[in-house]
């Protein structure tokens, strides 16, 4: 993670649900509206609102 200049690193092909924080880095996996392969069986995902001021 610290070899990215992004802030932010979201992906979803675990298709298990999580939000770390590394350093001033934050990874976000949103899971799957599909099939989740632990925990409960509803449907996560991810809505972000970025704007200017962050």
């Amino acid at each position: 993670m610290s070899a990215l200049k992004e802030d932010i690193l979201l992906c979803a092909h675990t298709h298990i649900p999580c939000a770390k924080e590394f350093g001033n880095k934050l990874f976000i996996n949103c899971g799957s509206v599909g099939k989740p392969k632990i925990g409960r069986p509803n449907p996560t995902y991810c809505i972000m609102d970025i704007t200017n001021s962050g």
